[in-house]
């Protein structure tokens, strides 16, 4: 699961989507909340990192991945999961 910071969308991710791809991970790169297409709920508390992470958790989920990390570091990924099925998680930020 790929995630994009401010203020980007799933397109930052573009170049990366068919290498990961063609190295057998399954890719999922959704726009989070209020950016291109997806939904924009109103009010800036809609927009905390309890509810970015809340929407991430509903996805996976939705999509039946059943354990995950999330990097702290910006850039930063990890690999992990159960034997033959892993989950490659990054998230980017903006630095200012």
């Amino acid at each position: 699961m790929l995630l994009h910071g401010f203020p980007d969308f799933w397109i930052g991710w573009r170049r990366q989507i068919g290498t990961l791809a063609s190295a057998g991970y399954r890719v999922i790169v959704p726009d989070q909340r209020g950016y291109n297409t997806s939904d924009k709920p109103g009010g800036i508390r809609e927009y905390t990192l309890p509810k970015l992470l809340g929407d991430v958790f509903a996805l996976a989920d939705a999509l039946g991945i059943g354990r995950f990390t999330s990097p702290a570091m910006t850039g930063a990924a990890s690999s992990l999961g159960p034997p033959g099925q892993s989950c490659l998680i990054a998230w980017t930020s903006s630095s200012s």
